[in-house]
This record gives structure tokens, sequence and C-alpha cells, in this order.
């Protein structure tokens, strides 16, 4: 809920409509001008400190967006909503970069972690991983590349080891290698080849024998 203290706007239909001002919690001006369903429509945006504006006309823009101290956004709006190329941050730190479409993480994009750290790069569709990324561990190494849907490793793809020798190539589903697929050792032998259920190997498969070298 809204504290209506922080607002000050004309309303129709229940939302805010027409001209409005809306402040932060110290009391400075966030935003004054006009609203159009409930949205900011044509005005200036403040940031905490009013040391900075950003205008706004029609719903579009180029805008740094703030909660309280902390900035939550910068990039592009189109019709009152992220479109084009933006940051997110939390407590001030990038967690990620990249495409928006109609106010949702769309197209090529970089997600971080809350310390800032790289964990994915790839392409969005409605704010999940979808298509062909890579995600990364905390040593910034690739551990899984390929094919994503819905957030999840799904398709076909790759798994690696902390070194970067390959662990599995084949199959995925929910993140579990899930039909045919090749298992290696940390050496990048061949130990296994056939299929998988849920991570577990099942039906037709061969064992590669160890061989010392």
């Amino acid at each position: 809920m809204f504290d209506p203290k922080s607002f000050e706007s004309e309303y129709l239909n229940g939302v805010f409509h027409g001209k409005g001002k809306e402040y932060y919690l110290n009391t400075n001006l966030k935003f004054e001008g006009e609203f159009f369903n409930g949205k900011w429509w044509n005005g200036k945006l403040f940031d905490y400190f009013s040391d900075e504006t950003y205008e706004l006309k029609n719903g579009n823009g180029y805008l740094k967006i703030y909660n309280n101290e902390d900035l939550e956004f910068e990039g592009d709006f189109l019709n009152c909503e992220k479109n084009g190329k933006g940051k997110e941050y939390f407590c001030n730190v990038l967690i990620f970069e990249g495409g928006f479409l109609n106010g949702k993480r769309n197209g090529f994009g970089k997600l971080y972690n809350d310390y800032g750290q790289l964990v994915y790069e790839g392409h969005f569709s409605n704010n999940e991983k979808n298509g062909i990324g890579k995600l990364y561990d905390i040593n910034r190494n690739i551990y899984y590349k390929d094919e994503f849907l819905f957030g999840k490793m799904n398709g076909k793809g790759k798994y690696y080891y902390p070194n970067g020798i390959l662990e599995y190539e084949g199959e995925f589903i929910y993140d579990k290698p899930n039909g045919q697929g090749k298992f290696y050792d940390e050496h990048g032998r061949l130990r296994y080849k056939g299929e998988f259920l849920m991570e577990i190997k099942i039906g037709k498969g061969k064992n590669i024998m160890k061989m010392e070298i």
C-alpha cells in the first residue's frame, strides 16, 4: 500500500490521473507533472537529494528511478514502461543490464548477483532466461552454456567442471541431464554415453572402462 502523504494528485476511476506530485520519505519531490492511469506521463523526475532531474514526455524518456536513496533503474522508457536498453540495481549494486520490452527483461542481457558478480549472460524473454546463454560460477568460469527455457537449462547444452573441462554434453530438462548425453571425467575422458532420466542413467547406454595412462 502507498502512503497517501507521499502523493498529491487528481484521480480518475480510483487511480492517479491528471496533475500531481509524488514525494520521497524525506519529503523531497520525486515526481512533479501529469499522471496517466496511475503512471508518470509528463513531467520531471527527481533523485532522492533533488540534485538531478529527468524529463518525461508522453510516457517517454531516459530516466533514473530511485527507491529513496537507492538507485533502482536507469534506462529508456516508452509508454511508461521499461523499453529499450537499461540497467537494474539492488541496494545500488548492478544486478541486470540489457534489453527490456514492456517493462520486462527481453533480448540479450547480463545478470549479476547481489555482489555484482556476473552469473549469466544470454537471451531473456518475459524476465526469464530463454534461448542461448551461459552460466558462470563465483570464479567467473563458465559451468553451463547453450539452451534455456523458462529460466532453466533446457534443450541441448554442455556442463563443465570447475577446471573448465567438459563434464557432460547432451540434452537437459529442468536443469537436469535428460535424454541422450555423454559424461566425461575431470581429465576429459569419455566415461559414459547413452540415456539419462533426470540425471540418472537409464535404458540403453555404454560405460567406458577406465584406461590408465
